[in-house]
């Protein structure tokens, strides 16, 4: 429903501009459309932030609503960094974008643009100390030097809203252009469930992890495109997007005995390389 109200959303935009032409005298023909989908791949940026928790003695991590560690001896929990790739499949890159040739070679443009991408397991702590790990009230014995937990984020939902510019330089019936924009992306929060390694049985507690944000995004974007007739072409087109890093929640660490690890989930922004298929129509 949320992901629906967002195309809603970018959909009550579009409407307005495309009838503006009829109702202002901009020129018929300059106006135009273009629909797109593809992928994205990261270039850098985690969505875990690497720390480690040192005890001296013997201590018990919790989150807020229950036990997960209790630990008699000294040593350290260490939380890896896991980058957007590690955590998530392959995502899927749609959207559309509405424009306006202001001369014959530039042009502006107003895009939407939705990643999606399905959660994968990964590695989320390992451990140098035996300790007792405790879910729903069950314990269980680590030994130090094995996989402590592993983890997996909810399903990760993007909505990307960008103004900019193109330079087009024409060749034939093909064309290459070249281009900017600035805006901002909304991220849907993220959940984390995490998945104890030591009973056998993986049991699991989910917490939250990322907050509903809305966050600065930037891109410079390229590509190439062949013109069928004065109204209909499609195109390759590939783009560089910075987004900023969403809003961390804290509300289930116990930030008493889990400072440290806290930090793992102040995640950074992400650098990625866009590729898309796209057809435009010109009107």
């Amino acid at each position: 429903m949320k992901k629906l109200y967002k195309i809603i959303s970018a959909g009550i935009v579009f409407l307005p501009l495309s009838s503006f032409s009829q109702d202002y005298s901009f020129t018929s023909g300059n106006f135009y459309i273009k629909p797109h989908v593809g992928t994205e791949f990261a270039l850098s940026g985690d969505v875990v932030n690497a720390s480690t928790y040192s005890q001296t003695a013997a201590t018990t991590l919790n989150f807020s609503d229950g036990t997960i560690v209790t630990a008699a001896a000294t040593g350290t929990v260490d939380v890896p960094n896991v980058s957007f790739g590690d955590a998530f499949e392959q995502p899927i890159s749609w959207g559309g974008e509405i424009g306006y040739y202001i001369t014959d070679d530039t042009n502006l443009y107003f895009k939407v643009n939705t990643v999606d991408a399905d959660s994968e397991t990964f590695v989320a702590a390992t451990a140098t100390v035996n300790a007792t790990v405790t879910f729903n009230g069950s314990a269980q014995t680590f030994t130090a030097g094995a996989n402590l937990f592993e983890a997996s984020f909810s399903d990760y939902e993007e909505v990307n809203f960008m103004f900019g510019a193109n330079r087009n330089f024409s060749f034939d019936n093909f064309s290459l252009y070249f281009g900017g924009g600035l805006g901002f992306a909304t991220i849907d929060a993220l959940d984390l469930t995490v998945f104890e390694l030591v009973s056998g049985s993986k049991n699991s507690e989910t917490i939250k992890f990322s907050k509903d944000s809305t966050v600065f995004s930037g891109e410079l974007n390229t590509g190439v495109y062949h013109t069928f007739n004065n109204n209909l072409s499609i195109g390759l087109d590939a783009n560089y997007r910075y987004k900023g890093s969403p809003d961390r929640d804290a509300t289930d660490f116990n930030t008493n005995d889990l400072d440290t690890l806290e930090s793992a989930n102040d995640a950074d922004g992400q650098h990625v390389f866009g590729l898309m298929g796209s057809i435009s129509y010109r009107f």
